[in-house]
């Protein structure tokens, strides 16, 4: 199984900060495979952007990934939404 850090680690081999909300960053514990394949998609230009984090309780939330760049030119993204 992919470990959150080890998404990090991606993120910064590709010079991308990940920026996701604590809460959203626990809440995500136990789904960092399918996190990162959405996230890897988005950023390849393969998928909208939705992720769909189930929730213990039942259902779903849906996030939004999101790219942006700093007026230095650094590339943030998985900003969640």
């Amino acid at each position: 199984m992919l470990s959150f850090d080890a998404v990090e680690e991606v993120c910064e081999s590709r010079q991308t900060t990940l920026v996701i909300h604590p809460a959203v960053r626990r809440a995500i514990k136990g789904y960092e495979e399918s996190f990162y394949v959405g996230l890897r998609c988005f950023l390849a230009g393969e998928s909208d952007g939705l992720y769909f984090l189930p929730l213990q309780a039942g259902g779903y939330v849906r996030l939004i990934f999101s790219k942006k760049v700093s007026s230095g030119g650094h590339i943030f993204s998985g900003s969640i939404r």
